[in-house]
């Protein structure tokens, strides 16, 4: 059971990177934060809290660039999300993390999603 769910896991951070992928190079920033989002927590699902946090820090980042809140319907959800990496990494790893995501350039956190670099 553990096993197919993390299949299902892996296939849905693929799909979701082609749609990061497509979205990027649409110039789509508000589809790209959902993307973002969307893996960052199945890579946390999947144990790697230190890729989470530098995702969502880049998907805060350009959210906070645009203007675009997170919708009401989700904002608890996220903030749960953001606490539960933190606990998981401790406030010096999840800063670090937090703040190499912030400053990623565009290029850089596709690629870091692609899986590209680490």
């Amino acid at each position: 059971m553990r096993e197919a769910r993390i299949a299902r896991d892996e296939t849905a951070v693929q799909l979701l990177r082609e749609s990061l992928l497509i979205r990027h190079q649409l110039g789509e920033l508000k589809g790209m934060t959902y993307s973002l989002n969307a893996i960052a927590m199945i890579m946390e699902n999947l144990g790697d809290s230190l890729l989470a946090a530098k995702l969502e820090a880049a998907a805060a980042k350009i959210r906070r660039e645009l203007g675009v809140p997170i919708a009401p319907a989700t904002l608890a959800e996220n903030e749960n999300f953001v606490k539960k990496i933190r606990e998981k990494l401790g406030d010096t790893s999840f800063e670090q993390a937090w703040g190499a995501g912030q400053f990623m350039s565009q290029e850089q956190v596709v690629a870091l999603a692609m899986g590209k670099v680490e």
